[in-house]
């Protein structure tokens, strides 16, 4: 099976699972502080994400197949760390102004565009 179409499914069951802390969000905000999460935009923003990534990531693998590894493990980077970096926030929003995590954030969005680039230049290839 093709690993943007098992990361895609596993991302997708994360973005499900997730929407019980939306739950939490909006019936039982207490609790979801107890849990220390704090912001519920950042929250909702993770959700989504996750949902959308799961989406991309399993619609890109089957259409795209075989994808090379050295492609797929950038996509799959991404696709996984950028939507799980709003969880990070809804627990401790000042990290948005922490050099580290602007650092780490910026670095896997640089070689998540890397991987959407050689995809993009994979398939135009393969269309001749």
């Amino acid at each position: 099976m093709p690993i943007l179409v098992v990361s895609g499914v596993l991302e997708l069951t994360v973005g499900v699972l997730s929407g019980w802390l939306m739950l939490l969000a909006s019936d039982r905000p207490a609790w979801l502080r107890a849990l220390g999460l704090r912001d519920a935009g950042y929250l909702r923003k993770g959700h989504l994400d996750l949902l959308f990534m799961g989406v991309i990531q399993v619609a890109v693998g089957v259409a795209v197949s075989p994808l090379p590894l050295w492609i797929a493990i950038p996509i799959v980077l991404g696709a996984v760390v950028q939507p799980l970096s709003f969880f990070a926030l809804s627990a401790r929003p000042s990290l948005r102004e922490s050099a580290v995590f602007q650092a780490a954030e910026l670095s896997v969005f640089v070689v998540f565009t890397a991987g959407w680039l050689a995809l993009a230049t994979l398939v135009v290839l393969r269309v001749r």
